[in-house]
């Protein structure tokens, strides 16, 4: 019986070793797979590992080419970390918790390509928007002829007198016939002869009856035909009374003309209030491009969401999701620039567990491009993403195109980031631009090219505001003041003589058709002077 309980305990001696073999044995590929299984579907792209090792003591875990491919760009990864390792918190296993107490990272990249994709499920590329190229323009101090001007514009003032003129002259032909059929001189010659020829004769009883009832009959058709007249003459003077209204009214449509066209002619220097957004906006705003599309894929590692759990059927221990739980951290960026050094702490897959925000300083110097780099970010959830940002002697430039151009030179850049839970971004940014040479081409602005050369410091305030996605950026700095007042002062009386012109120009194309509108006028009044005095003539036969 001894012999046979010592086979079986040597048996299973040997089983256990043997199975305790196997695990080491297998133990780096089995984890190597996990990572990549549970990453993949974290990141949902491909997580791909190259090497994966395990120790026991102390408990730790390192990788060897750690690639995360971009999901929307799967030709590319969105971080490479060529060696990465954890020293791990062992109890905290047995409670579905992988917390990292140390973290060492070396060689991160991002965006490094791929040489097959790292897509999950294929997906049509993303639309990449045609990139603009803002044109700077300067104002010329020329001001255009005001004959030009008059040329392919349309005065309301002009265009009002023709058509009084138009319908004083339809008034005219209208009373003009109507005035045919109007009782005249002979008609009113034919009611005299009449009362005349009542004189005369016989003044018998029977002849003085008849001549009464002659007198009636005559008097009645004088009143008619004056009556009719009377009619003709209140239109008539009602139309004069209307017409010589809008006549009144020319003079300030007048007034009304040369304003509207002042205002469009007059040289504007509002474009140069817009100068330092046209040179530098453009390369500006790629460069925050870049950072927001990082800021997108690397957010739901800084600040995860709380996760969901669906898994309804499994034991209340099983539905517990496991957390992630870097504490602290060490990592070296290799960026195009040079090499960056960053800290971490409190990296997790669940802030809700932890109740601790990510935090990430990162720090540079002697950097090809930049002297020195400090950046602090804040991730939380439940909270507002702050990125704070100094640099000093940035190079810049060069910036513009050949009416002006800002020439290569170096800024000192302080900015601070704020990003909702919602993604809506609130960026500023200061950056004082250093030995400053500024050119320009522009022969039609005289002054231009000695205050550029004045110019030593530029002070840039920048502004990003709006949805994530959809953000407005804009920028100014002393430069849009400068050029702005110069710009006003050298005009000024160029401005001067240029209105003047205008308004005469203006005022003697509109004053030629207020004339023939008068004379029309005048001529549709002779009319009314002709009844007015048909009527009163005439009124005393009866």
């Amino acid at each position: 019986m001894r012999k046979f309980l010592l086979r079986v305990l040597i048996s299973l001696t040997f089983a256990l070793l043997l199975a305790t073999a196997g695990v080491f044995l297998f133990a780096d590929a089995l984890l190597k797979k996990a990572i990549e299984n549970t990453g993949s579907l974290i990141a949902e792209a491909k997580v791909e590992v190259a090497d994966a090792h395990l120790t026991l003591s102390p408990l730790g875990i390192s990788l060897s080419d750690l690639q995360i491919a971009d999901a929307t760009s799967p030709m590319s990864n969105t971080i490479q970390i060529r060696r990465i390792a954890f020293a791990v918190q062992g109890k905290s296993l047995f409670k579905r918790q992988f917390i990292c107490t140390e973290m060492d990272a070396s060689g991160v990249r991002f965006n490094t390509p791929r040489t097959t994709s790292g897509a999950l499920h294929p997906k049509d590329p993303l639309p990449q928007p045609p990139k603009k190229r803002d044109l700077i323009q300067l104002p010329s101090l020329d001001f255009k002829d005001p004959k030009e001007i008059l040329a392919q514009e349309t005065l309301r003032s002009v265009e009002e007198a023709r058509r009084i003129q138009a319908n004083i002259k339809a008034a005219e032909k209208r009373y003009k016939a109507h005035m045919e059929s109007l009782p005249d001189d002979e008609t009113f010659k034919g009611y005299e002869k009449r009362l005349r020829s009542l004189k005369n004769g016989k003044l018998d009883l029977s002849a003085f009856f008849s001549k009464a009832d002659e007198l009636k009959k005559i008097t009645k058709e004088v009143k008619a035909d004056l009556k009719k007249i009377e009619a003709f003459r209140k239109e008539l003077k009602n139309d004069l009374l209307a017409f010589t209204n809008r006549l009144k009214t020319l003079p300030e449509l007048t007034q009304s003309d040369y304003k509207r066209l002042k205002k469009k002619y007059t040289l504007d220097s509002q474009g140069l209030g817009q100068v330092t957004d046209l040179l530098l906006g453009e390369a500006w705003k790629n460069r925050l491009e870049k950072g927001t599309h990082l800021y997108r894929k690397l957010r739901p590692l800084l600040s995860p969401p709380p996760q969901k759990n669906s898994q309804e059927n499994l034991p209340v221990e099983a539905k517990k999701p496991w957390v992630v739980w870097i504490q602290r951290g060490h990592f070296e960026v290799e960026a195009k620039v040079g090499d960056i050094r960053g800290t971490l702490s409190d990296l997790t897959t669940s802030q809700n567990a932890t109740n601790h925000p990510t935090r990430i300083h990162l720090s540079a110097d002697q950097l090809d491009g930049v002297d020195s780099m400090r950046l602090k970010g804040f991730f939380y959830h439940k909270g507002v993403d702050t990125l704070t940002v100094t640099a000093e002697g940035v190079k810049l430039g060069p910036y513009g195109g050949q009416s002006l151009k800002l020439k290569r030179t170096t800024a000192d850049l302080y900015g601070k980031v704020l990003i909702t839970p919602n993604h809506r971004l609130d960026a500023h940014l200061k950056a004082l631009i250093k030995n400053v040479r500024i050119t320009s081409t522009s022969t039609s602005f005289k002054p231009l090219k000695k205050a550029l050369n004045e110019i030593n410091t530029l002070s840039v305030l920048a502004t990003a505001k709006g949805p994530l996605e959809s953000y407005q950026l804009t920028l100014s700095s002393n430069l849009d003041t400068l050029l702005k007042q110069l710009f006003e002062n050298s005009t000024q009386q160029l401005q001067t003589e240029f209105e003047k012109r205008l308004q005469a120009t203006i005022k003697k194309e509109a004053d030629g058709h207020i004339a023939s509108v008068q004379r029309d006028l005048k001529e549709l009044s002779g009319l009314g002077k002709q009844i007015e005095a048909l009527i009163q003539k005439n009124r005393k036969l009866f």
